[in-house]
């Protein structure tokens, strides 16, 4: 089997992550419209408002595609990355502390891992381990905001794991991109 070209391997990951993000997106809206009546009183426009901030940003990144450079641009992943700590900070808020510890999923539930994977493969693996980073803490965010009583040891395992776990995956992203860029060879 012939190695593909770098482009073609670039523009085969990139859809590849397209459909990730339309695939998360219908997930987490299906999630945010069935746990609806788990949300605080008052709080659920903050949950339409980042869907709707995630959906632009599927759609945007979708046209991108074919534009690598563009599709990789530090605005382009900063901004998807945002969006993606947004909606995992924001669950504190928007749900309570039952979202946060385990009980209930995340306001984003697997959408904002794209913009990890977008980070550490389109610019390397300090942006990947920033982005995993961004993404991790703000579940600590979520935990603050969710009016929690008391900081345990388990909420800060939790936090730190969904961290070091998020981390992880930016700098492991960052070798697939490599991989793409070499042509799909291992060298």
């Amino acid at each position: 089997m012939q190695p593909r070209s770098a482009e073609g391997a670039t523009l085969s990951f990139l859809r590849g992550l397209s459909f990730y993000r339309w695939g998360t997106w219908c997930w987490m809206a299906v999630v945010a419209a069935w746990n609806a009546d788990e949300m605080q009183d008052g709080r659920a426009w903050l949950a339409v408002v980042l869907v709707a901030a995630a959906f632009v940003v599927s759609v945007v990144a979708g046209l991108l595609r074919s534009r690598p450079t563009v599709a990789a641009s530090p605005v382009t992943v900063v901004a998807e990355v945002a969006i993606g700590a947004a909606l995992i900070a924001a669950t504190g808020w928007v749900y309570g502390i039952d979202h946060v510890n385990g009980r209930g999923p995340s306001l984003g539930t697997g959408w904002p891992t794209a913009g990890i994977i977008a980070a550490g493969v389109a610019r390397g693996p300090w942006w990947g381990g920033a982005a995993g980073a961004a993404i991790g803490l703000s579940r600590g965010v979520a935990a603050l905001t969710s009016g929690v009583d008391e900081v345990d040891r388990a909420l800060v395992v939790s936090v730190v794991s969904y961290t070091v776990i998020s981390i992880l995956n930016g700098l492991a992203d960052s070798v697939r991109g490599r991989i793409s860029e070499i042509g799909g060879r291992v060298e």
